[in-house]
Parts: C-alpha cells; sequence; structure tokens
C-alpha cells in the first residue's frame, strides 16, 4: 500500500496570505473533491489566485475576490472565472451553508 491509496491531499495555496479562512477552504475543498474533479479543480483555482470567504446573512458564507497584488486584476476577471462554477450552483450553496 503506498501514499496513493489515501488519496489526494487538498492543501491551500492561499494560506500564506489569508490564514482567518484557510480551515474552511479545506473543508470546502474536500467537499467539492467528493462532488466532482472539475468542480474541485473551478474552486482551488479561483482560491489560489486570490479568493476569500466571507459571511453572507443568507447562504452563511460568501466567496469574495480579492482584487490587487495578490489576487485579481479586476473583479470582471475574476466573474469571468467564476461563472464555471454555474454547474455546481447548488452543491456550491449547500456546502458553504454548513461550513462552521
Amino acid at each position: 500500500m503506498g501514499f496513493e491509496d489515501f488519496g489526494e491531499v487538498i492543501t491551500d495555496p492561499y494560506r500564506e496570505l489569508h490564514p482567518e479562512d484557510s480551515e474552511k477552504w479545506l473543508r470546502l475543498l474536500a467537499v467539492a473533491s467528493n462532488v466532482d474533479s472539475e468542480f474541485y479543480a473551478v474552486l482551488l483555482y479561483l482560491r489560489a489566485t486570490g479568493t476569500i470567504l466571507r459571511p453572507h446573512p443568507k447562504f452563511r458564507w460568501k466567496l469574495v475576490p480579492v482584487v490587487g497584488p495578490n489576487g485579481w486584476q479586476s473583479y470582471e476577471e475574476y466573474q469571468r472565472e467564476a461563472v464555471h462554477l454555474k454547474p455546481w450552483q447548488d452543491k456550491l450553496v449547500d456546502a458553504l451553508a454548513v461550513l462552521k
């Protein structure tokens, strides 16, 4: 039995820049990896480029882009990439609702 038998190790690529929500991101990425590998890949890319979690009154948490030197070039750039989450919109809302 090798390490590959344990599955992929999930890490937070933006942890150094925004450790405050790292644990939540790890849980969110774990949920996404169990749903679909592409869902996981899109969330991982969004996080790595500069996306954080902020409280939301209805959905508990929401994805918020970091625009600037350690993030996205613009909000529009983020929106062009975040649209790739559309196929998993319901799964994302459910996952964000249960994050603690």
